[in-house]
């Protein structure tokens, strides 16, 4: 972001690099193939480091950095580079970087050579915030964001050649984001345009000048990261540049890899944008899958795409060089992801995904027929034949009807469930009374995220289920699931040998991709469909999902539920999870609805921990209500809410990978960086291991005597 200059009469004491922050930046910027520069300023030592060597390349940055100011191209190089990258060096540009630093009037005034003020770097904030929700709003993907330490920067993915076309179109989105979002404070940097441009290290320091208290020394840190590395489309380039060429140059040079089509005017924008976020959210999973899951998460990417093929909007050709730019940084070898790609997508287009939101299908997409003006549109009430209502579990889970199960994380959400479960399965009484089964033994399917074989499996056996009554969709399954296809449910419910009870958890996962769980009409569009198949299997559906954050006096509980209002009008039933404020450790089990009778009392329970996992302690009946344990609850720190969290999972597991256990906490509402924080607190060690392939994987392992036995 900022331009580091130092004060050379000003003897500075070597800082030690974060090792594990630099590691994290090289992962996210060099492509297994490619090669990168880093360079030491302004000691000017340099190497070149190889994307295959991820260790290596940590220990490169250790011997040249001297604790002042480490770099990196932005852009791959030639592998056999000496010395300090030129132009000519560069293979291909692969980032666009906005770097915004306090203004120039700023920079006379305090001096170029010091660094910023918590005030001057504030303003850079707050300019590249708007930027990055802006270019969000337009159709970009979301960026890397780094605290560069004096300022901030911006570095989205892009994939165009090195040649003066492309000097001159990144030039112009400089200037344009310069005269559009620069104040007297806080500017871009236009000039950042060179293609063998250096940019700061994430986990080295910031040093100019002297270290003052109003102006500190900093570490450079990685802020943000998407999930989804997905290359910004030429055209949006053109159009941030108000690029229009000028004599001599050729704009229909061969396109980029992902310059997807959106012709204005036909109607067609919505529908390629909503591609393009299942391509991002694909693309996403294929970056970040850990290895011996490479190659099956490509394939279910590729499957997933291949389903939308039929919209025409993106061609085949366009999914392939994206999915192959994804595959490449995941380290998967050319002839392999080919071959996956190929096989991947070709299946997907034998089972097209059909569009449930209407608002988003093309001008002249033919509607569906409309109804036959023969066919009766209302029915008498005294031709209706009343029914009572079949409960699973009484008052709490009914049969035919959605049921929803909401609570922050680190509650026992899934603790409770596959107790739940496990009671159906032996046909064994429920913590209150029968269930409605009357002691008949029923399968039951979990449609989850998940881990079976660590998480749900081990916690199931604890409980005593009879693991020949469950089933899980597959993970191949999963990846082309949504909430909406009753047909692929009734095919998973048919080998399950017809479930008493349906988990989903969280639904939100599995509403397909493009789809807003906040809007209201695309939401209950998909989930009327489930509630319609539900109630023709006679089963009962329980739906996992989160809270917000909001809490205080006012909020009522059925607010909290997270998302779109649809989830809690279309279900039928609805319990949330909430602390105990009398006893430290327990929790409790609320029902914040009911259409189908009276809201029966909550219960409590605890989650006590065993020789070998823990199971679920129901403690009675308890007499608050669901309104009245929300608006009481206070919000915790985010580092808190990771440790409890962190603590949960390794009650599971003693060891988990780096990116797995990240990526889950983000699912759960926590982000990367707060899990960083409380790992950093926590009696946590990373460790790494090298793969059967040679290649590094870093993991993070509990040490001995933690978590403590109760949750």
């Amino acid at each position: 972001m900022n331009a580091n200059i130092w004060d050379m009469t000003v003897q500075l004491l070597p800082k030690r690099i974060d090792r594990e922050e630099v590691r994290r930046m090289l992962a996210l910027m060099v492509d297994p193939d490619a090669s990168h520069e880093i360079r030491a300023l302004p000691s000017g030592k340099s190497r070149t480091i190889h994307g295959r060597d991820l260790d290596g390349a940590v220990r490169a940055v250790d011997e040249v950095a001297d604790g002042r100011g480490t770099y990196i191209t932005l852009n791959p190089v030639s592998p056999s580079l000496k010395g300090a990258a030129r132009v000519r060096d560069v293979i291909r540009r692969r980032h666009f970087l906005i770097d915004c630093d306090r203004s120039g009037s700023l920079k006379e005034r305090t001096g170029k050579e010091s660094n910023a003020t918590e005030e001057e770097k504030e303003a850079t904030r707050q300019v590249v915030e708007r930027i990055a929700a802006d270019l969000t709003l337009k159709g970009w993907p979301r960026p890397i964001v780094v605290d560069s330490g004096n300022g901030w920067h911006l570095l989205y993915a892009i994939d165009l050649p090195n040649d003066k076309l492309s000097q001159q179109l990144l030039s112009r989105c400089l200037k344009a984001l310069q005269e559009t979002y620069g104040t007297d404070r806080a500017e871009i940097d236009t000039k950042v345009h060179n293609a063998s441009r250096i940019t700061k290290l994430a986990g080295t320091w910031v040093r100019k000048g002297p270290d003052a208290p109003d102006r500190p020394h900093r570490m450079a840190r990685l802020v943000s990261v998407p999930t989804a590395i997905v290359p910004v489309p030429d055209e949006m380039l053109r159009e941030l540049a108000g690029f229009s060429p000028t004599p001599g140059e050729d704009l229909d040079r061969e396109p980029s890899v992902v310059d997807w089509t959106m012709t204005v005017g036909t109607g067609q924008r919505d529908m390629s944008s909503y591609v393009r976020k299942a391509i991002e959210s694909e693309c996403g999973k294929v970056s970040m899958a850990p290895e011996g899951h490479r190659n099956h998460t490509l394939n279910s990417a590729a499957f997933s795409l291949g389903q939308l093929v039929h919209l025409a909007v993106i061609s085949r050709t366009e999914m392939e060089n994206a999915l192959s730019f994804a595959a490449r940084r995941a380290g998967l070898g050319d002839d392999e992801i080919a071959k996956t790609i190929r096989s991947g997508l070709d299946a997907g287009m034998e089972l097209p995904r059909p569009v449930v939101d209407r608002s988003t299908v093309p001008p002249g997409t033919p509607a569906p027929p409309p109804i036959p003006v023969t066919t009766r549109l209302t029915v008498r009430a005294s031709q209706i034949r009343p029914k009572a209502v079949r409960w699973l579990w009484n008052s709490r889970v009914p049969i035919g009807f959605i049921t929803i199960f909401a609570g922050r994380s680190g509650l026992g959400k899934s603790f409770v469930t596959c107790d739940f479960a496990a009671r159906i399965t032996q046909g064994e009484d429920l913590p209150d009374g029968p269930s409605g089964l009357q002691g008949e033994c029923r399968n039951v399917l979990f449609i989850s995220e998940d881990p079976y074989e660590y998480v749900l499996a081990p916690r199931l056996v604890e409980m005593g289920a009879d693991l020949s009554r469950i089933s899980f969709l597959t993970w191949e399954a999963m990846a082309a699931y949504t909430l909406s296809d009753t047909e692929f449910l009734d095919r998973a419910f048919t080998e399950a040998d017809d479930p008493a009870l349906v988990v989903i958890d969280p639904p939100t996962n599995f509403l397909g991709d493009g789809i807003d769980e906040h809007k209201n009409s695309a939401v209950r569009a998909i989930l009327m469909h489930l509630v319609q198949w539900v109630k023709d299997k006679d089963a009962a559906c329980v739906m996992i999902t989160h809270v917000n954050k909001s809490s205080g006096k006012g909020i009522d509980a059925i607010n909290r539920v997270i998302g779109s209002v649809a989830w809690t009008t279309t279900a039928r039933i609805a319990h949330s999870f909430a602390p105990d404020p009398d006893t430290p450790g327990d929790c409790m089990f609320l029902p914040i609805k009911s259409n189908l009778g009276q809201l029966p009392k909550g219960l409590g329970y605890r989650i006590k921990s065993t020789d070998t996992l823990a199971v679920v302690e129901w403690t009675g009946e308890v007499d608050l209500s669901a309104d009245e344990a929300m608006a009481g609850e206070k919000r915790k720190p985010r580092r808190v809410v990771a440790s409890e969290w962190l603590a949960e999972q390794f009650r599971v597991r003693r060891e988990w990978i780096s990116n797995e256990i990240t990526d889950a906490g983000k699912e759960h509402g926590i982000s990367r960086n707060a899990l960083w924080e409380a790992k950093g607190c926590l009696p946590i060690d990373a460790r790494k291991r090298m793969t059967a392939d040679g290649e590094p994987v870093w993991y993070w392992v509990a040490r001995p005597d933690w978590p403590p036995a109760e949750a």
